[in-house]
């Protein structure tokens, strides 16, 4: 599904007007599979209207300028929502059904359509009503801990739309609707964090003796098979549930006030402490998905490089939002925390996207080294707030130069890949293109080697020669 709807986005934006009739076959064919009766085939045709919506939410209309593509069609994605976010239906179309919604939130598709969101969030709310009853007892026991888990990552990027960026009319009808919940749902994203850290970090004596309302019942103990079958979805709610328990914490004047109470302040730490074990863990993914698409080059696994590359990137982005200025420049962020914040993106670059490009431009593979850009953007962007915000008198204590030449080492890991492909974009701008190349804008430049990665610790730079820095 994905593929083909990519194809869709690429021919649409090149202008192909006959890509309006393939977009209502797409849609056409999620709809009957989402909303058929054939109960095993809902959840591919929701995810397959899921991809489409990703891919093509923001291609403009060919027949109509101004317009977009799929807002003709958002009467068939509601249709498909409201059948799948029934109570009654399986888990499994209820999983896929709340991906689906946050999707379609998230693209804009509803904006300023009231009774449209107020449906959807009704419909995503109600669960909460009957938090409860959501146990399954028929099927395996991680099918109700992913409808449990993937149902609080919608509330939370229901959340995050509200806090950053959101229109008016959709931000207000989500926090009307989170109203009733708030405090049960602050507690549930807290339990989300400390579950993936257990199962992230902690040997399997200390996971069986763990207990949370999101694995099971108090007196059952999370198994092995548990474990490993929730892990990949604690892993991708957690960055929209920090950046929801983020927008959460008090305005900045008040926390750094004297005299404020101290619970904000810990809580905020907690968060930070929690983002570096999510950024550590999310470019240990990367980098494991990156190596076994290594061991067969010839076929890598685009789908999970993608995904991998999108969740590093937002965690990234929940990152930025903790370390967003006005928290560096009053000092809530211990230079400490900040320190090891820039060695787990070091080592995402490192560890994941220097062999990434690498693999890229190896074997000329686009599909994957276009899932450079959002990693690197999202750096980028982390890194400039560091260097404009924090105030300068914490840059001269002894913490702040030990910040320094961490800081300098990721902007060296994040330049050895960085540089060459905008060399490369320069390049292919300027040069005619010829029959059978690959060179362009999507491509990385071969000059990026596995030796020519950033400096690593302890290692000198020497004046002009460059070596080291990729």
């Amino acid at each position: 599904p994905a593929a083909a709807a990519a194809a869709a986005a690429a021919a649409a934006q090149a202008g192909d007007d006959r890509m309006v009739h393939h977009v209502q076959l797409l849609v056409d064919l999620g709809f009957k599979l989402a909303t058929g009766p054939v109960e095993v085939l809902r959840p591919p045709g929701l995810t397959f209207l899921q991809h489409t919506l990703k891919m093509l939410s923001r291609v403009e209309d060919p027949l109509l300028p101004g317009a977009r593509l799929l807002e003709q069609y958002q009467a068939q994605f509601v249709s498909a929502l409201r059948a799948a976010l029934q109570p009654e239906v399986s888990p499994l179309v209820s999983i896929a059904g709340v991906n689906l919604a946050t999707a379609f939130m998230e693209s804009g598709m509803a904006a300023g359509d009231s009774q449209v969101m107020r449906r959807l969030m009704d419909l995503l709310t109600t669960p909460l009503a009957n938090w409860s009853k959501l146990v399954y007892g028929q099927y395996a026991e991680w099918v109700g801990v992913r409808v449990r888990v993937t149902l609080l990552q919608a509330q939370a990027q229901c959340a995050c739309i509200d806090h950053h960026g959101g229109d008016e009319l959709t931000a207000s009808i989500v926090a009307k609707a989170h109203k009733p919940y708030s405090s049960m749902l602050s507690s549930l994203w807290c339990a989300l964090l400390q579950d993936h850290a257990v199962l992230s970090t902690q040997p399997p004596a200390v996971q069986a003796a763990h207990r949370s309302p999101l694995l099971g019942a108090a007196d059952e103990e999370p198994s092995p098979a548990l474990a490993a079958a929730v892990r990949g979805t604690y892993a991708a709610a957690c960055p929209s549930v920090l950046d929801a328990l983020g927008a959460r914490l008090p305005p900045v004047e008040e926390m750094s006030q004297p005299g404020a109470p101290a619970e904000p302040l810990q809580q905020y730490r907690l968060l930070l402490e929690c983002a570096v074990m999510m950024l550590q863990d999310s470019g240990a993914h990367l980098a494991r998905c990156v190596s076994a698409s290594s061991a067969t080059p010839e076929q890598p696994a685009t789908h999970k490089v993608g995904a991998a590359c999108t969740q590093l990137a937002a965690t990234l982005a929940a990152v930025g939002h903790l370390l967003a200025p006005a928290y560096l420049a009053a000092g809530l962020c211990p230079l400490p925390v900040c320190t090891d914040l820039v060695q787990a993106m070091t080592g995402a670059v490192q560890g994941a996207l220097v062999p990434l490009a690498w693999l890229a431009c190896r074997h000329s593979h686009a599909g994957l080294s276009r899932h450079l850009l959002g990693p690197l953007l999202a750096q980028a962007t982390l890194l400039k707030q560091l260097a404009t915000s924090l105030p300068e008198q914490q840059q001269r204590q002894q913490a702040g130069q030990a910040l320094a030449a961490a800081f300098v080492e990721c902007v060296l890991a994040v330049a050895s890949v960085a540089v060459p492909y905008l060399a490369t974009r320069e390049t292919s701008e300027a040069a005619p293109a010829t029959p059978g190349s690959t060179a362009g804008p999507e491509h990385l430049s071969p000059l990026i080697a596995p030796s020519s990665t950033s400096l690593r610790a302890g290692d000198t730079p020497t004046s002009g020669s460059g070596e080291g820095c990729g």
